[in-house]
């Protein structure tokens, strides 16, 4: 399958470059496979694969490849029509690029923060609970230490270490082109490794993971 797949409509447009579908069609983009088999791979809840899929399968962008018998029904198989897909520019009812990809991000960003917010705000909650029961036991302790760039920290309550569910570091860099192509790769393999520990466990709990960099300043 070495076809490329030009988009034809904004519908087969909007499912291409929305992060939510990617996943889901890159698994059918290099094998056949069932529902089932996506959601193992992905991490993606079943009902929701199976929704992807079949908006996927209507919008022309895959087909169902095979069925396989399995206890008196049929497993459906699917597979991605090419394996390159095209879209033009004027199919994403976006003005400029950065209008696009601002779309295509936001979505990822808005669920990065709630997911931080929720588990900030459970550890604050449980900080409170603490310091209520050292307030009833009249005594209090503060902690000092140094965090990994060997700055000095203050922390009443819990242990910053019960904040790794939810990490987060955004700044700027003066960088040599060596160390910015060092950089990328140090990026690339981390996501890499991370897809290698993809878990199928009950225990697997599901992660947004953002890295990226880019020249570029901060607007003041």
């Amino acid at each position: 399958m070495q076809s490329i797949l030009i988009a034809q409509t904004a519908l087969q447009a909007r499912l291409l470059l929305d992060m939510g579908y990617s996943p889901v069609l890159a698994v059918v983009m290099t094998q056949q496979a069932s529902a089932s088999e996506v959601a193992r791979q992905t991490g993606v809840p079943l009902k929701r694969v199976h929704h992807r899929l079949t908006r996927l399968l209507g919008a022309g962008l895959i087909e169902v490849s095979a069925e396989q018998k399995r206890g008196g029904r049929a497993i459906r198989l699917y597979r991605a029509l090419a394996a390159e897909y095209t879209v033009p520019f004027e199919l994403t009812d976006a003005a400029t690029l950065e209008e696009l990809m601002a779309r295509m991000y936001r979505p990822f960003v808005e669920a990065l923060v709630r997911g931080q917010a929720t588990v900030i705000q459970a550890t604050m909650i449980q900080a409170t609970m603490i310091q209520a029961t050292m307030i009833q036991q009249e005594r209090s302790e503060l902690r000092l230490r140094l965090d990994a760039a060997h700055q000095l920290m203050y922390n009443l309550g819990p242990r910053p270490d019960e904040l790794w569910q939810a990490y987060g570091t955004a700044g700027t860099a003066l960088l040599l082109p060596p160390d910015a192509q060092y950089l990328h790769g140090e990026l690339r393999r981390l996501r890499a490794w991370a897809t290698e520990r993809h878990s199928t466990s009950d225990d697997a709990r599901s992660y947004l993971l953002g890295l990226m960099f880019t020249p570029g300043e901060l607007e003041e």
